[in-house]
């Protein structure tokens, strides 16, 4: 494929073996962080090279749909179809144009820069040469290493939760660094399907962000997956970083202690006595799916992986995704669907690697709703 108008960072996945580089990772990218003030077009206009005209620097994806949305609303949609940024068949190629995309997108820089990025604040990369983002004007940067630095620091001095917290694993995605947090202890089994849990919660930071950091609760199956809990955000009343971060880490690790042990057993058995409502018979179990997508979809997740999930768990995890699909499937054990059938299923789906960080964490929220009895799926 040709050289395209915008760059994509490189994800970087740091397991528990890994963890002790992470530190001198974001250390290294402080060093050659710059921030600077937006102040004329030339600093955002590019190339037929697809480079700054001022600096000659590359944009990434994400600093060209910031830009792009600064100076009009929906437009980066417009540059991204022109340049093919979403095309899949070569045979499409075609009917897209870099060159073209970059025009119309240089047209309305010219003429909306002021309106939408003059004296707003960027992020460049000075090793890369690269504007990776552009800044929130709601809160102060606050850089990855900093943030980091402070959650380790509360891990090792930790008196708020009953159990030994350690970081297990990470990734930095651009300016984004997502790091789960799990107990020291061994597993604790589930005795009905031997579900091996753990809970802790995941830490979210982004120098970019309106909603900068979080917390969120995590409940951790083995060979399954993980359901995720609502953030936890203090964005209001606290101006100091380490405020925010110890009452955040407390207010965590509070929820934490609703979700420990057998309180997390106790849900899991209350799923299984609850039936989803299908009765074994084709056309009366066709509107009970039509229902159960619904109520999924006003818990947030969307239309097709909705359906994608209740057909899944109808098909006991076989690969067929359609309702046409199961009219030569057995019935027989459709009565016998539970709450806990459809948390497996959620965790099951939420693995699948065709989705992106976003739409995992999704369907991970649905699964932690179901758990936690906001979700309500009770046959009427």
């Amino acid at each position: 494929m040709d050289k395209q108008i915008a760059v994509e960072l490189p994800e970087a996945v740091f397991d528990k073996a890994k963890l002790n580089s992470l530190m001198d990772v974001l250390n290294d990218l402080e060093k050659n962080t710059s921030v600077f003030v937006l102040d004329t077009t030339q600093q955002v206009l590019l190339s037929n090279n697809f480079t700054t005209i001022s600096g000659v620097s590359r944009l990434t994806w994400l600093a060209l749909r910031q830009f792009c949305n600064a100076m009009s609303s929906g437009f980066y949609k417009v540059v991204a179809d022109l340049c093919g940024r979403s095309f899949s068949k070569k045979s499409d190629k075609i009917i897209y144009s870099n060159i073209d995309a970059v025009s119309v997108y240089n047209m309305v820089a010219n003429r909306r820069f002021s309106q939408g990025l003059e004296r707003k604040q960027v992020i460049k990369n000075i090793r890369t040469n690269v504007i990776e983002t552009l800044l929130s004007q709601q809160h102060s940067r606050i850089p990855l290493c900093d943030a980091y630095s402070s959650l380790a620091k509360m891990l090792k001095e930790n008196k708020r939760c009953d159990t030994l917290l350690e970081a297990s694993q990470a990734k930095l995605s651009g300016r984004k660094l997502f790091v789960q947090v799990m107990p020291t202890n061994s597993n604790k089994f589930y005795s009905l399907d031997r579900l091996g849990f753990k809970t802790g919660f995941v830490f979210t930071h982004s120098e970019y962000a309106a909603k900068h950091i979080s917390f969120q609760i995590c409940i951790s199956f083995d060979s399954l997956g993980s359901a995720l809990g609502p953030p936890i955000r203090f964005e209001k009343g606290i101006d100091d970083f380490g405020l925010r971060m110890n009452a955040m880490f407390t207010a965590c690790c509070n929820s934490m202690k609703q979700f420990e042990g057998y309180r997390v057993v106790t849900l899991l058995e209350s799923m299984q006595a609850l039936r989803l409502g299908f009765v074994g018979e084709f056309k009366k179990d066709k509107l009970t799916k039509s229902k159960l997508v619904k109520k999924l979809c006003r818990a947030k997740l969307k239309p097709k992986v909705a359906d994608k999930v209740i057909t899944s768990l109808l098909m006991s995890g076989a690969s067929k995704h359609s309702i046409s699909s199961l009219a030569s499937s057995s019935y027989e054990s459709w009565p016998k669907k539970n709450h806990l059938d459809l948390f497996v299923a959620l965790l099951a789906e939420s693995a699948n690697p065709i989705y992106d960080r976003p739409a995992q964490d999704n369907i991970e929220q649905v699964a932690f709703k179901l758990l936690s009895g906001k979700l309500k799926l009770h046959h009427e």
